[in-house]
C-alpha cells in the first residue's frame, strides 16, 4: 500500500470516527422506551427517570458542540436554526449532528468505500425515509393549521407565545439532504406548536401532543439507524482493507 492510499485510510477511518462518535452520544436513547407512554415515564419517574434525564442532557451537550463546529473548505451553507417546542429542540440536538455528518460522510466516502452500487443504493434508502418524513410533516402541518384556522374564530381564542427557543444554533449544512432534515424538524416544531395552541383552548388534549412527539423521535431516529449502521459497514470495510498486505491492496477504491 502506498503513503498516499495509506493517507487515504487514515482520512476516511478518521471520517468515520467522528461520524460514529457524534451516534454514540445518541444511540442509548433507543433504550428509553417504545410508546409514548415511556416519553411520560422519562419526565416523571424517580432514579430511572433522573437517569434518562441526564443521559439526554449530556447527549444534547455533545450536539451542541457538534452543531457549532465548522468544517473549513467545505462547500457548505449556513442555517440559522429556531426551534421554539422544548421536546423538539432536544430532538434536533441529540439526533441532527449525526445525521448530517453521516450524509455527508456517506456521500463523500461512500463510493471509495463500498462502491458506487452500494453508495448509491445507501443514498436512495436515505432519501426515502427522508421524503417520507417531508410528506408526513407536510400533512399534519396542514392538517394542524386547518384546524386553528376553523376554531380561532371562536371568542376568546387563545394564541400563546415563546419567550425564547427551545434551542438557537447556526449550523453548518454540508449536503442538499441536510437542508430538507432541517426543515422537516422546523415543520415538526410548527406542528406541535400549533397543538399547544389547540390544547390552550381545549381542542386536543395532552397525550396526543406526547404521541406525536414521539412518533417524530421515532422518525428521526429510524433515519439515525439507518446512517449509523451504514457507518458501521464503512467501518468494517476500510478495517478489512487496512489489514491486508500491501502488495493485495494497490489501491482504496480497487477493494470497494
Amino acid at each position: 500500500m502506498t503513503t498516499e492510499n495509506q493517507n487515504d485510510l487514515n482520512t476516511v477511518l478518521a471520517e468515520i470516527d467522528h461520524a460514529e462518535q457524534l451516534a454514540k452520544a445518541s444511540e442509548t436513547d433507543q433504550n428509553s422506551g417504545g410508546t409514548a407512554e415511556s416519553i411520560r415515564t422519562e419526565a416523571t419517574s424517580g432514579a430511572e427517570g433522573d437517569q434518562l434525564r441526564d443521559r439526554a442532557r449530556k447527549q444534547r451537550l455533545r450536539g451542541q458542540r457538534s452543531l457549532a463546529k465548522r468544517h473549513d473548505g467545505v462547500a457548505s451553507s449556513l442555517a440559522d436554526v429556531k426551534l421554539n417546542e422544548r421536546v423538539v429542540g432536544s430532538a434536533f440536538e441529540r439526533f441532527f449532528p449525526t445525521i448530517e455528518n453521516g450524509i455527508y460522510v456517506i456521500s463523500r466516502r461512500g463510493e471509495m468505500v463500498m462502491g458506487k452500487a452500494a453508495t448509491e443504493q445507501i443514498l436512495k434508502q436515505i432519501d426515502e425515509r427522508i421524503s417520507a418524513a417531508e410528506k408526513t410533516a407536510t400533512a399534519e402541518l396542514a392538517g394542524i393549521r386547518t384546524q386553528i384556522e376553523i376554531h380561532a374564530k371562536n371568542t376568546g381564542w387563545l394564541k400563546p407565545t415563546y419567550t425564547n427557543p427551545a434551542c438557537e444554533h447556526e449550523v453548518q449544512l454540508r449536503t442538499p439532504r441536510s437542508v430538507r432534515v432541517v426543515k422537516i424538524f422546523e415543520t415538526k416544531d410548527q406542528i406541535v406548536a400549533g397543538m399547544q395552541e389547540m390544547a390552550w383552548n381545549n381542542e386536543t388534549e395532552m397525550a396526543q401532543i406526547e404521541t406525536v412527539e414521539f412518533d417524530m423521535k421515532r422518525e428521526f431516529r429510524e433515519i439515525f439507524n439507518f446512517i449509523n449502521a451504514a457507518l458501521r459497514g464503512m467501518r468494517t470495510k476500510v478495517e478489512a482493507v487496512a489489514s491486508t498486505k500491501p502488495e493485495q491492496v494497490p489501491a482504496l477504491q480497487d477493494a470497494a
